[in-house]
């Protein structure tokens, strides 16, 4: 039991640090470079960066749903999955824009395997 509980604690404690460096990140507080060189030492952590990653994720498709784009400004490759998987979901719906789909390619070319882009409906 204390270790679901300690569990469920460190991985709450990585969405609240997953959201603070997406508002700072957001504001221009600071850069994707400068995020890179603070990783937390807790990452190590699996339920830590299982909850750190979930947040990133959630921001990504919830990003796609609202038509834009942070993937270059971000550089998280959990933010760029969820991107992915919610620029999907609008493109089941018929959502078509010629920026965003660009750039949608570009991050299946670079983060899904080749033999999965059509699937992502994507060329090869």
């Amino acid at each position: 039991m204390i270790a679901a509980i300690r569990e469920w604690l460190a991985e709450r404690a990585g969405r609240s640090q997953a959201a603070h460096e997406i508002k700072l990140l957001s504001i221009g507080y600071f850069t994707k470079e400068q995020a890179a060189e603070q990783q937390n030492e807790r990452l190590k952590d699996k339920a830590y960066d299982r909850g750190h990653g979930q947040r990133w994720y959630e921001e990504g498709h919830r990003d796609a749903q609202a038509g834009r784009t942070l993937s270059s400004k971000f550089g998280n490759t959990d933010y760029d999955f969820g991107w992915i998987e919610g620029m999907r979901a609008r493109h089941k719906q018929g959502f078509r824009h010629e920026t965003l789909d660009a750039e949608y390619e570009r991050l299946v070319r670079l983060l899904i395997s080749a033999d999965l882009w059509p699937s992502f409906g994507i060329r090869t």
